[in-house]
């Protein structure tokens, strides 16, 4: 369906909670990122005429000219966690319909046992809503998302977010979101990881950000961390991280599977 401003987008066919399964879509094709040329275009021109055809109709903000099975796939490849060895990019037709957000209400998730690049809803949508994923890291200031989006896609993002005219205090929020995460990687005592995860949770159910693979993030520092201090916020870190795989990944992903094993010992 058309997205007003924006071109084609995805909608809502019906209403979807939290950790609902949005889409399951196995990839036409998968490319490294150094091979999105030549032998790349040379697999699209083999595709049957109709799969080729939905492939020209993606959108291209990296061809100046007319458009080019290169730029398509520049413009809607999607990374996913490949074994060593294999593909790290993949391109998916239907998944390369759904817009950008800054809060998205969609996130999607690579579920290897199936190769399938799945997308769960994030929050309550409503039938008829759009559909919208992320397609740049959301814990940038709001200058620095549009830079990203328009060199890269050639759009300037209108969401919600992006069109609060007092826009100061989310900048500072995530801003700071970034330099935590950032942070809790590069930190070897589990008093700090511990720290900064239960930081991290607090600012972003005050940014409100929807996306929670963000959120399992910080579960899986401020769990580990708790364990090895014996500390008392393990089984809240165990159903939160929980909760947050249900929502990115779908009940049946190995990682779902390990935070259930987790929230299990603490029931």
């Amino acid at each position: 369906m058309e997205a007003e401003g924006k071109g084609l987008g995805a909608f809502a066919a019906a209403n979807l909670e939290p950790g609902d399964r949005v889409l399951a879509e196995r990839p036409l094709l998968r490319f490294e990122d150094s091979d999105a040329g030549l032998r790349t275009e040379l697999a699209c021109e083999r595709l049957p005429p109709s799969q080729r055809e939905e492939v020209l109709s993606l959108e291209d903000s990296w061809s100046l000219d007319a458009k080019t099975f290169r730029g398509i796939l520049e413009t809607n490849g999607i990374d996913c966690e490949l074994p060593i060895g294999e593909s790290p990019k993949v391109l998916c037709l239907k998944l390369s319909r759904f817009n950008h957000s800054c809060n998205p209400n969609c996130d999607y998730s690579w579920n290897q046992q199936n190769g399938r690049m799945e997308v769960y809803a994030q929050t309550a949508i409503t039938v008829g809503e759009e559909l919208c994923i992320p397609y740049i890291d959301l814990r940038e200031p709001w200058e620095l998302r549009q830079q990203l989006l328009r060199e890269n896609w050639r759009f300037s993002c209108r969401c919600e977010v992006c069109a609060c005219k007092d826009s100061a205090e989310s900048d500072r929020r995530r801003v700071r979101l970034g330099e935590l995460s950032a942070l809790i990687y590069r930190k070897r005592r589990s008093r700090s990881q511990l720290s900064i995860a239960k930081k991290l949770l607090k600012l972003y159910q005050e940014e409100n950000l929807y996306a929670h693979s963000y959120r399992l993030e910080a579960c899986k520092f401020g769990y580990a961390a708790s364990l090895d201090l014996e500390e008392a916020d393990a089984p809240r870190f165990a159903r939160l991280g929980l909760r947050c795989a249900m929502r990115c990944h779908g009940p049946d992903h190995e990682e779902t599977q390990e935070w259930l094993k987790a929230s299990s010992l603490w029931s």
